[in-house]
């Protein structure tokens, strides 16, 4: 059992020396918290579908990143990518999975396969990348699980997405409980509405962003450097206490009643 004792210097958020891979780190939130994580000091290790887009990325960031093309629904596909991180670069330190797809359609047509390509991605892939990756973490290390605020919520048409991040939110729990003896800590972030090209259509609807503010006890929606912000914490010694937790930065959407009474 590896046990890191407590320092009484006021722990860092900084990341120098840390080595840490971000899934669908080329847009969206995934850019945005490797951007944050190079700023901390961080080698980013960005992992996607389309390297083109991850190395247009990786090209703005400090430090040095890396990037590597993969198809994470793949078999092999998190054995190879930790296997390519620790030839690299001799270690790995953190890892956030972000990549995922959402999905938003009624219960009672949902087919098969469309279950499978979206649990494959949002669940089997992270748990997999995990696994393998809490296996490198010689040295200790911290895993952040990107969730959602519908994980929290019930809304018509959802059941497959918040599936997906209800299942991720339990497996941070049974992760951190696992690999807490070995020094690596697990987290989730559950972000609610945040600009980005995927939420972009909710943007175009003033109706429909009126209606989300009124839910919301702050009375807007996210910013991705929120959410980076909380991970790249999350990712550091500062907090070296926290595991197991899910945090949600929602403005307090997913905490309040607001719309009852809006």
């Amino acid at each position: 059992m590896t046990t890191t004792p407590y320092s009484p210097t006021a722990p860092s958020t900084e990341l120098k020396g840390r080595v840490v891979v971000v899934t669908g780190g080329g847009r969206g939130l995934g850019a945005a918290i490797a951007s944050h994580i190079a700023q901390a000091g961080g080698d980013v290790v960005l992992v996607g579908r389309n390297v083109d887009v991850l190395r247009e990325h990786a090209r703005t960031l400090p430090g040095d990143p890396h990037t590597i093309g993969a198809d994470l629904t793949a078999p092999g596909a998190a054995d190879e990518i930790v296997a390519a991180v620790v030839e690299r670069y001799g270690r790995l330190d953190g890892l956030v999975n972000n990549a995922g797809s959402a999905h938003f359609g009624d219960a009672t047509s949902i087919s098969a396969a469309e279950y499978d390509a979206i649990l494959a991605l949002d669940v089997r892939a992270p748990l997999m990348l995990a696994g393998r990756a809490a296996r490198a973490m010689t040295g200790g290390g911290a895993i952040v699980n990107i969730s959602s605020a519908m994980a929290a919520i019930g809304q018509p048409g959802t059941s497959l997405y918040t599936a997906s991040k209800g299942a991720i939110d339990a497996a941070t729990r049974a992760l951190a409980a696992e690999l807490g003896p070995t020094g690596v800590r697990v987290n989730s972030v559950r972000p609610g509405l945040t600009r980005t090209t995927a939420t972009e259509y909710a943007y175009q609807d003033p109706a429909l962003l009126q209606a989300y503010h009124r839910t919301v006890p702050l009375g807007r929606t996210g910013d991705s450097v929120e959410v980076a912000s909380l991970t790249t914490f999350l990712l550091s010694d500062a907090a070296s206490f926290i595991t197991g937790q899910t945090i949600a930065v929602d403005g307090g959407h997913t905490t309040s009643n607001l719309a009852v009474f809006s």
